[in-house]
């Protein structure tokens, strides 16, 4: 083998090792829509991955000893381009799929996985043993050459990591992601392939490949499916830092029409007032607004998750002279809400785009009121904003008098109640006072939202007068408490308790 072979041999290893963790870092954005980001998922994703790399080092190097060529190598790349082409197109329908058939996320996810991930994973697996066999002389350097080709793979690791985490994802959408790999993986059989006709035929093959990519948009064609299985327009579909987001309209029988970004995390119904909003879909608010009647001369309010800030609005309509301060870790939302559902910050409103947790350890201000609805994916809070430690933190962000409310899915008793016992213990454990209210019914083991309101001062009493429609407050909840859930820092299994709740 000459030397420009072998340099190209190199040089395809570390392109295959990027694409091995470009693939591993856009799974969990492709899971969120549909099955959260929880560590589950990673667990997931991470298991599938390993296993098929490994399950591909052991085949490869059963191919190397019987076809020690570069054929073999190039043959290998071409199978790899066309699996990531096939994921490119038709992962939106896997996961849709895959969704509506598992009630269960572990095994749907599992299943989605296994899907997308195994197969190419294998394939890019069974190159390292077959690059090494080609590039080894002797057995006398056979070690050396190991060594060369474990470490150009690891490099192209280290280098997708960076690219995917820092450029692509922030820059690009998944399918355009998936689509250059799938160029950089033709472009490696192209290179290996010693026939100038067939390397011909490979870039003409990518060259039609890409003007039907341009042409039929896996996101379009997905977009159209997804109109017609739910009757819904789709009005935005595009990636964040931190998720994938989609905002689609339904419009009811009755000429109402609803706007949802990503899986009714937020909601808003078009030409209506807000209140109509909050009085229509978002009951647990209602509970929120405790705050105001607790305290009619609340100055000062903080909301550690935005979403499409309809409640951020709520409060700015609804009380113009309160300073609100909305902690959002994803940058992005501020301008999705101002563009899709209405909301147009005025001079008491801030914004911070950082983690919760972050914010309050080094927030410096005191509030009357602080609202806790931070979702991840709509699947679970961040585990880092329901500990001990950061119950602490909430209390020295309050004023003598201030409120805690946090909003959680789970019940007071059966299999899904961990979340909220563990998380009342939890404040009570800082805060003097704690309650929870249900609500949408006082049966013990229905799973819906709760909130709990946690006071700095017990003795300032709760006065719920002309507050309408509100389940009565759960008084006594050591009748559900049947061993110690605190959580810390050390050990918080939110996602544990959130999937507990959903199986």
């Amino acid at each position: 083998m000459d030397i420009l072979t072998r340099t190209i041999v190199y040089l395809t290893i570390t392109i295959s090792g990027a694409s091995v963790m470009i693939f591993e870092l856009v799974a969990p954005r492709l899971f969120a829509p549909y099955f959260g980001t929880s560590t589950y998922i990673w667990t997931i994703v991470i298991g599938v991955v390993m296993t098929s790399l490994s399950l591909g080092y052991f085949l490869g190097g059963k191919l190397a000893d019987r076809r020690p060529h570069t054929s073999t190598l190039a043959t290998l790349y071409l199978i790899g381009a066309v699996i990531s082409f096939i994921i490119c197109l038709s992962k939106d329908f896997i996961l849709h799929s895959s969704y509506l058939d598992q009630r269960n996320i572990i095994a749907g996810s599992f299943q989605v996985a296994l899907l997308l991930l195994g197969p190419i994973n294998l394939v890019l697996g069974m190159v390292t043993p077959v690059g090494v066999r080609l590039l080894t002389k002797s057995k006398d350097s056979s070690g050396s050459v190991s060594g060369n080709v474990y470490a150009v793979s690891t490099i192209g690791s280290i280098i997708g990591t960076f690219a995917a985490g820092f450029w692509l994802i922030p820059m690009f959408g998944i399918s355009d992601i998936l689509f250059g790999v799938t160029a950089a993986l033709f472009i490696c059989a192209s290179l290996l392939i010693p026939s100038l006709f067939k390397k011909a035929s490979l870039i003409i093959f990518l060259i039609f490949a890409s003007i039907f990519y341009s042409n039929n948009n896996p996101n379009k064609i997905f977009a159209s499916y997804y109109e017609k299985y739910f009757d819904v327009k789709l009005v935005a579909d595009f990636q964040t830092e931190y998720s994938r987001i989609w905002i689609y309209d339904k419009i009811y029988p009755n000429g109402i029409k609803k706007r949802t970004l990503t899986d009714s995390e937020s909601d808003l119904y078009l030409d209506k007032p807000i209140a109509f909003t909050m009085e229509r879909n978002l009951s647990y608010y209602s509970f929120f607004n405790l705050g105001k009647v607790y305290n009619p001369n609340i100055q000062n309010a903080l909301m550690i998750g935005g979403g499409a800030y309809t409640y951020a609005r709520y409060l700015q309509e609804t009380y113009p002279n309160l300073n609100l301060d909305v902690v959002e870790i994803d940058p992005k939302l501020l301008a999705v809400s101002t563009k899709y559902f209405g909301f147009v910050p005025n001079d008491n409103f801030h914004n911070y785009p950082m983690d919760g947790r972050q914010y309050l350890n080094v927030n410096q201000k005191k509030y009357d009121v602080i609202y806790l609805d931070a979702y991840r994916n709509g699947s679970s809070t961040p585990f880092q904003l329901l500990t001990k430690e950061a119950m602490s933190l909430y209390s020295n962000s309050l004023s003598d008098n201030g409120l805690l409310f946090i909003n959680v899915i789970s019940s007071l008793s059966g299999p899904s109640h961990d979340l909220l016992l563990s998380e009342y213990q939890t404040a009570l454990s800082i805060f003097p006072a704690v309650k929870v209210f249900p609500v949408f019914n006082l049966d013990p083991k229905s799973t819906q939202n709760m909130v709990i309101l946690a006071q700095k001062n017990k003795d300032f009493p709760i006065n719920v007068v002309g507050l309408n429609n509100l389940n009565p407050a759960v008084a006594n909840m050591g009748q559900y408490i049947h061993k110690d859930l605190i959580l810390t820092d050390d050990h918080a299994p939110v996602e544990y308790y959130d999937l507990k709740s959903i199986l």
